[in-house]
């Protein structure tokens, strides 16, 4: 068959199915656009999964820098606070010896002491007196409050001293003192002062020590006495102060 004839026979047989020829070309134009759809989709898709993980490694390395800011600011406020622990003032409450004597006023002399190589400032303090069992309830209000106010230096003491008393009263009787020198009963002296350093912060401390006697030692009769710790931890203590 020749060419001519050929395609003439396609001519007519294409204006016979016209409109089937032309759904098939619209369903080939659909598969062609879906075909470009699913590609540019699956491409979108790669490039949001190469956004993601790079989002994820940004953010991997923003939080790595914020761990090593973070670790390395402790450090520094680690060794600011070992510098002040150093260099601050340090206070204590010094007592001085109990004179057990029946039918005398009973009390001590005490100052105040600064261990610190920096001064402190003292803004109030008191001190109690008291005898009772073994174990005594503190109450900060029943003090008396020291003369002390001021600088103390580094390394330095209170100029003077002040005398505390024995409450709610001052004597003892015979009976009174021989139960303390038995150690039936007991001295008590506990109290506190505030201070500021010279890094501004404000501290208190605490003081509870209870007088020991005993008898005996390297001489027969002789009286060994000495102040104890006493009480709860709290209750000698050198802490912040809120």
């Amino acid at each position: 068959m020749c060419p001519t004839l050929i395609l003439v026979v396609v001519w007519k047989w294409l204006l016979a199915h016209e409109q089937s020829v032309a759904i098939w070309l619209e369903g080939l134009a659909l598969v062609a656009i879906f075909g470009l759809e699913l590609k540019e989709y699956f491409r979108q898709g790669r490039d949001r999964k190469e956004q993601h993980e790079q989002t994820l490694a940004q953010m991997t390395i923003m939080q790595n820098q914020a761990l090593a800011t973070e670790k390395a600011a402790n450090a520094a406020n680690k060794n600011i606070e070992m510098f002040i622990s150093k260099e601050c003032a340090r206070l204590e409450i010094m007592a001085g010896g109990v004179p057990v004597v029946p039918n005398a006023v009973i009390g001590i002399l005490y100052h105040v002491r600064n261990i610190g190589p920096t001064i402190a400032f003292m803004e109030e303090g008191a001190v109690a007196l008291v005898e009772a069992g073994r174990e005594v309830e503190v109450d900060y209000a029943k003090c008396t409050k020291m003369p002390f106010v001021g600088n103390v230096l580094a390394n330095s003491r209170t100029g003077s001293e002040s005398l505390v008393t024995l409450q709610p009263e001052t004597m003892i009787t015979e009976a009174q003192a021989l139960e303390i020198r038995e150690g039936k009963s007991f001295i008590h002296c506990y109290g506190y002062v505030k201070y500021r350093d010279v890094f501004e912060r404000r501290r208190r401390v605490r003081l509870h020590l209870r007088w020991v006697m005993r008898w005996g030692g390297m001489i027969e009769g002789q009286i060994m006495a000495w102040w104890e710790p006493a009480g709860k931890p709290e209750e000698n203590s050198d802490t912040e102060d809120s």
